[in-house]
């Protein structure tokens, strides 16, 4: 049997740490959605706390959650067998799971209450589950390091896993690029579209098609009629979360092309398919562009999530004698991991979480790309092609 070694500071120094006290309504509720037996602690990345404070320890230190982008240092995850001729000789971490953070009464006053649709069931059954992707986790941001070879001194009789890297916008799929197309914007490849709906010589200007880029793919409403003065409104149904009066003309087929994970990509055009629906094409020495105006781009609102991380241990039998200074510090990670599970020890799989929430960090960036490549913005440039047939 190995029990992990709990750090009461680990809030300050990185690591697994108990659960807060103002955890634990929301792990309860988080435990019925996981199917998770129970949860050891909370995982901390390095740099959670800008200073050590050892007078705020874990349990009682209301850690806000970590945030997307930043990087989590080599932050590890100590095993230690419980009987003294046991020996850690594997251990398995993984990202589990993906979940809403359950909010509290004055986070739903603050940020609103959270409202599961079909479109997010949808995506959350398709990337919020773990799917054994490269380096064991979903988000492909979060390195996992599984076996590290411990210090001299601990060789044998602790087993070590390790998570690095930063936590990507890969959770937040409920991100939505709008776009508005039309020949009036130097695109000639609606002439077509335009004329299908009635409209020759000088009308075609008068057509005009709204495109919205989400997780779920590319919903088009042709021949839109758009109210020149106020804001572009735009209805969703209440309990598909689909928006009215639209139709999917590209389905998502898979999760991953469809949210953003690359660093760099995220500061200037979020993720490949929204570059695919706003890049500039190059037609006979003039520019085609693929987004007419971009009317907004639209951040998430799920604003913070769980990772379920699930750390499963391989131990035997070995009666060798330690050495005492071994066996010392041993003892000590023994007793505050024992004092902290008691009738917990049932099996070798253990489970912790870690708050995430959303940082839009590179989301003006993003948005001021994604503004710049639309062909409105090149009108009075004279690198358009032209419109006329």
């Amino acid at each position: 049997m190995a029990v992990p070694w709990i750090n009461l500071f680990a809030n300050t120094m990185g690591g697994i740490g108990p659960i807060e006290l103002v955890d634990l309504p929301k792990i309860n509720q988080l435990r019925v959605e996981t199917g998770v037996p129970f949860y050891a602690g909370r995982f901390y990345p390095k740099n959670t706390a800008e200073e050590w404070n050892f007078l705020a320890p874990g349990f009682v230190s209301e850690t806000p959650p970590w945030v997307t982008w930043s990087p989590m240092g080599n932050t590890q995850i100590w095993m230690v067998p419980v009987f003294e001729d046991e020996r850690v000789i594997l251990t398995q971490t993984e990202i589990y799971s993906i979940n809403m953070w359950p909010r509290s009464e004055e986070e739903e006053e603050e940020i609103g209450k959270y409202h599961e649709t079909t479109f997010d069931r949808q995506r959350q059954n398709a990337g919020w589950l773990n799917s054994f992707g490269v380096n064991d986790t979903i988000d492909p941001g979060i390195i996992v390091n599984n076996n590290v070879i411990p210090p001299v001194l601990f060789a044998g009789y602790v087993g070590i896993s390790e998570i690095s890297g930063f936590v990507s916008e890969y959770a937040f799929y409920d991100q939505e690029l709008i776009i508005l197309n039309g020949t009036k914007y130097g695109q000639p490849q609606y002439r077509t579209a335009a004329n299908q709906y009635g409209y020759y010589g000088d009308d075609v200007d008068n057509y005009q098609e709204i495109a919205l880029i989400r997780g779920d793919g590319r919903w088009v409403k042709k021949d839109a009629k758009i109210d020149p003065v106020g804001e572009l409104k735009i209805d969703y149904d209440y309990n598909s979360g689909f928006p009215v009066g639209f139709f999917r003309e590209n389905p998502a087929t898979s999760y991953e092309p469809w949210v953003i994970t690359d660093k760099v990509e995220a500061r200037f055009y979020g993720n490949g398919k929204w570059e695919q629906y706003t890049k500039i094409d190059s037609v006979d020495g003039f520019e085609v562009p693929r987004a007419g105006v971009v009317m907004g781009v639209r951040p998430s609102k799920l604003d913070t999530v769980v990772f379920t991380i699930k750390v499963s241990c391989t131990t035997i039998n070995v009666p060798d004698p330690m050495p005492g200074e071994t066996e010392l510090a041993l003892e000590d990670y023994r007793r505050s991991a024992l004092e902290t599970f008691g009738s917990n020890l049932t099996n070798n799989i253990w489970y912790f979480y870690m708050p995430v929430r959303y940082n839009g960090i590179y989301s003006g960036d993003r948005a001021e790309w994604l503004i710049d490549q639309a062909g409105i913005n090149r009108l009075q440039e004279g690198l358009l092609a032209n419109n006329q047939s």
